[in-house]
């Protein structure tokens, strides 16, 4: 047997130890309920998925080339910006609201939550900048 995809290969193991993991936590637990084996199905599912297509030549050059094209590369590159805007909006909206609430309420922990989010989102716009900085010099 040869892998063709070490990566998907090596992620494919991830998801069927995960599967394994969540029917072990759930058989200890005495919580055996339809969400954890749906749960535990869905990882062996997609541990299997994976290294059939890690094991196969074709579906491996398959994989390589969707991974390669440029368009998917656009999408990837659009959407991991706009999750980060996404991210960026609200840590400042609940900076602001737990900030306010804090002050209103005179609790020291809803205030800290408000300023702890705000400077997770100042921290994040100093990456965005960095990131843009070092990208502009790199052209």
């Amino acid at each position: 047997m040869k892998i063709y995809n070490k990566k998907k290969f090596y992620f494919s193991l991830l998801w069927l130890a995960m599967g394994i993991s969540v029917m072990i936590f759930t058989l200890v637990n005495g919580d055996l309920n339809f969400n954890s084996v749906f749960r535990a199905a869905c990882c062996y599912i997609l541990g299997i998925n994976g290294l059939g297509r890690s094991i196969s030549q074709k579906k491996s050059r398959e994989d390589k080339v969707e991974e390669l094209d440029e368009r998917n590369q656009l999408i990837e590159l659009k959407s991991k910006r706009k999750g980060f805007q996404l991210i960026q909006y609200t840590l400042l909206c609940v900076g602001f609201v737990f900030a306010i609430l804090g002050g209103i309420y005179k609790d020291m922990i809803l205030g800290t939550v408000g300023i702890t989010s705000t400077i997770i989102w100042v921290f994040s716009l100093l990456i965005d900048w960095l990131t843009f900085v070092y990208y502009e010099s790199k052209n």
